[in-house]
């Protein structure tokens, strides 16, 4: 069961990586924290939208990509792989390059 858990979160980092910046990632987060009414629900070939009736903490959210498929994932499991990949991005512009030579 461990092994199928982390292969649907290997399909979701690779649907959420291949769209999402920092913005959009703060976008989500927001709206899953009720800090914003809504939030854009699609992000180029990526869709994310709320999947069942629930509110709030109970809420499905389906997770859609064009090349990956999709995925249903519950609210904290998102704000979970949102939080992991947030730090994922910011490691990744310290590595960058300040300037080029």
């Amino acid at each position: 069961m461990a092994n199928r858990s982390r292969q649907n979160d290997d399909i979701l980092w690779k649907m959420l990586n291949a769209e999402l910046g920092v913005e959009e990632i703060h976008e989500v987060q927001e709206y899953l924290r009720g800090k914003s009414p809504f939030f854009d629900m699609g992000y180029g070939a990526l869709t994310i939208e709320p999947y069942d009736g629930h509110e709030g903490r109970n809420r499905i959210y389906r997770v859609r990509h064009e090349e990956f498929g999709e995925e249903q994932i519950s609210r904290a499991a998102l704000q979970s792989l949102l939080h992991d990949l947030l730090h994922y991005r910011r490691k990744q512009k310290r590595l960058m390059p300040t300037h080029l030579n």
